[in-house]
């Protein structure tokens, strides 16, 4: 991931018998213009 991109927070959960969950969120883009450039790129598609 770019060192560039805006990280606004990390959650990392765990637990006991359970699958660990991480999420991380970005600010990316306008919500009004529907223009989000960071999800955009090759980095963020499904399956890469």
């Amino acid at each position: 991931m770019n060192p560039e991109y805006n990280v606004m927070s990390i959650d990392i959960i765990k637990e006991v018998n359970k699958i660990p969950i991480a999420q991380i969120i970005l600010l990316d883009g306008d919500a009004a213009e529907q223009e989000f450039a960071i999800s955009n790129t090759e980095f963020f598609k499904p399956g890469k």
